[in-house]
């Protein structure tokens, strides 16, 4: 069974699906469900975390992706760097090959992470994620801006108080709407609180506490999604006081506050947490995973225009099991996601998904050599999408990964890999 590991054991996470509507799109403590491969192996697998300080192999990965057209896409990802610590990467797509860019690394000497990009046009995108210790014992938010010729650092720093925040999605729904993300904690390996911050086309500015359900513990939010300044949509899970009552989350933003959604319930002893969404116009798509006393598996939850329900994803023939990363929607009958199935050698597979509006059908995708997981995907249009995430090449080394829809089919685009 794939087991990936979080800064902080939670799960969280989120996907940047730009042009899609009523939104788009990792995180630091996301999980995947499928074949064997050590733990370790995993490890931060979407939130780019440091790969350990004794290893010397290198290791490249991408963790986001937003395009606003099918000739005009951003992915952020890391790499190793100095003493194993990530430092950023970032490449932009014209139409026919993937090229690096110069992303801001604020701390050359501690791990940089972005974890979601969001671009409201080609001249204004936003990656968030966090820089810090290589132990996670000081971590703080990141924002970068790209303004469509250099990167530019936008916060970076926790609010006063706080001990460690990570910012894991970001979403716009104009110009001068954004919404980013993230948690604090106060390194007991808790989440604490919810970090919000909102952009308003001038600076970013840290926003009040979300509403919490009655009796609740404690609320993670980590995936935002925007359709326009006045319709946003927020998903995670809330935790109660006896951590056997787990729930799906989602909030709603009118252009005034945050409202709670109700929710699917879910039995007593199931631990659901939504990681990433997606909308398009009044619909939505969030994904995530399930703990039950029977096992885990992968979740996806579906906004109609008027309440949640769970659909139920499919699973490859001679799959071990199956995990999903990142959403995609373009419209109510056409949404993409993506993560990783495992086969009964073994070994790991990219996997791809379509909703048709009705059910979930699997879509043949390629691999690259080595263990292979999609994480982050971005749709411009009905039959174009780009989705990012890594192949495993030996031990810990590890390549970028990015594959394309056009045609009809996936393919893979190759990309500057480097660790």
């Amino acid at each position: 069974m794939i087991v990936r590991l979080g800064r902080d054991g939670q799960v969280a996470g989120d996907r940047q699906a730009a042009g899609s509507g009523r939104g788009a799109r990792a995180s630091a403590g996301r999980r995947l469900a499928g074949p064997a491969l050590a733990a370790a192996l995993l490890a931060g697998l979407a939130a780019g975390a440091p790969a350990s300080a004794a290893s010397t192999q290198p290791h490249s990965f991408l963790t986001s992706v937003s395009c606003t057209s099918s000739t005009a896409c951003i992915t952020v990802g890391g790499r190793a760097g100095h003493d194993q610590r990530d430092q950023i990467i970032a490449l932009s797509w014209n139409g026919h090959r993937w090229s690096p860019q110069v992303p801001a690394n604020p701390n050359h000497t501690q791990p940089n992470d972005l974890n979601s990009i969001a671009c409201a046009s080609p001249v204004e995108c936003f990656a968030v994620g966090s820089v810090g210790s290589f132990n996670f014992a000081d971590h703080r938010r990141l924002i970068e801006m790209w303004n469509g010729t250099a990167w530019s650092v936008q916060a970076f720093g926790n609010p006063p108080g706080t001990l460690n925040t990570f910012m894991t999605g970001v979403s716009c729904g104009g110009p001068a709407l954004c919404f980013a993300v993230g948690e604090k904690n106060d390194n007991t390996g808790m989440t604490t609180g919810v970090v919000l911050e909102k952009w308003n086309g001038t600076a970013w500015s840290l926003q009040p506490p979300l509403p919490q359900p009655a009796g609740a513990l404690r609320i993670g939010i980590p995936a935002v999604s925007c359709v326009s300044p006045t319709d946003c949509t927020a998903v995670g899970h809330v935790f109660f006081p006896t951590f056997t009552n787990q729930g799906t989350l989602a909030e709603h933003w009118n252009g005034q506050g945050w409202s709670i959604e109700p929710m699917p319930l879910f039995g007593k002893n199931d631990q659901p947490a939504l990681f990433s969404v997606s909308c398009s116009g009044s619909v939505c798509m969030a994904t995530g995973i399930k703990f039950s006393l029977s096992g885990e598996g992968p979740l996806a939850e579906w906004f109609n225009g008027t309440k949640w329900s769970v659909t139920t994803l499919a699973t490859p023939a001679g799959s071990s099991g199956i995990s999903v990363e990142g959403v995609a929607c373009t419209s109510a009958a056409n949404c993409y996601a993506v993560g990783a199935s495992g086969t009964t050698s073994g070994h790991t597979v990219t996997l791809i998904e379509h909703w048709n509006g009705q059910r979930w059908s699997v879509v043949p995708s390629p691999n690259a050599t080595g263990d292979n997981v999609l994480i982050g995907i971005s749709c411009s249009s009905t039959q174009s999408c780009m989705a990012v995430g890594r192949a495993f090449i030996s031990g810990t080394s590890s390549s970028t990964l990015a594959m394309r829809l056009s045609g009809g089919s996936w393919t893979i685009t190759p990309t500057p890999s480097p660790g």
